[in-house]
């Protein structure tokens, strides 16, 4: 079996289709003369194989690394922790920017890498030509950016939309404990809400945004004063669509 170059693509779960696009773009572009290894497709890991382990081999053997850099996960260590070790190896990595991150909000250190944006053709002609370089060819085959772009632009307005979703989830749940149950349980779909009023102005912009993507409904009429202070008073009620289509992507997420 010839000993092919191997692309390491560093990513995060929730963006392992992303993975797959671009992998299956390098795959196919190339005709097959560098291989890819995406942690998430079933291929690169075997089951039953020591992760760590066929990760650490996976980015000893790679002759490049393509880091997918979003919002969410340059939070997370590990697209950090992988991209230090190719470069403490001397493997270029490039950080691959999407879903509303340009490669100019890279954070240190990954700034000071050469990014590139992944909605931008002439980004994309830049990192293949850094394939080209690594597989030692003469010319970059001829590839349909706009195509590429199309197909991740895809997937990215489908999980920039939920990342919003589950943002205004989660401050709905902040600005009122009670409603964790409420948005998780998938048990109740309507709830009388009785919530202090300076907390009230951190819950109702979440609820908005909930409401305009047709998630809730909700309604506060009334006010009541205690020894504790101001409460609005209301109720809550959650569409289908959010039962059916949000609450099964949050519960894994």
């Amino acid at each position: 079996m010839p000993n092919k170059k191997l692309v390491f693509i560093s990513h995060i779960t929730e963006e392992s289709e992303l993975a797959k696009i671009l992998s299956e773009e390098i795959k196919s572009s190339f005709l097959g003369l560098l291989d890819t290894f995406v942690s998430s497709d079933g291929e690169s890991l075997p089951a039953g194989g020591r992760w760590l382990d066929s990760i650490d081999t996976a980015l000893t053997n790679s002759a490049i690394q393509i880091s997918l850099c979003s919002p969410q996960s340059i939070k997370r260590p590990w697209i950090n922790f992988e991209a230090g070790a190719s470069w403490i190896r001397r493997i270029p990595v490039v950080p691959l920017c999407h879903s509303g991150l340009s490669k100019s909000g890279l954070p240190i250190p990954l700034v000071m890498l050469q990014g590139a944006d992944l909605d931008s053709a002439e980004d994309l002609k830049v990192v293949f030509a850094e394939l080209t370089k690594v597989l030692g060819a003469a010319k970059t085959p001829e590839i349909n950016y706009g195509n590429l772009i199309a197909k991740c632009k895809a997937f990215i307005e489908t999980y920039t939309y939920f990342n919003k979703v589950r943002e205004a989830v989660y401050k709905a749940c902040n600005a009122d404990q009670q409603l964790k149950d409420f948005f998780f349980s998938g048990k109740i779909q309507s709830i009388p809400v009785a919530i202090q009023d300076y907390l009230f102005v951190h819950l109702a912009p979440a609820l908005d945004e909930l409401k305009g993507f047709g998630l809730v409904s909700y309604s506060f009429n009334g006010t009541t004063m205690n020894a504790d202070g101001l409460f609005r008073r209301g109720n809550i009620t959650l569409t289908d669509k959010y039962l059916n289509e949000i609450l099964p992507r949050l519960k894994q997420a």
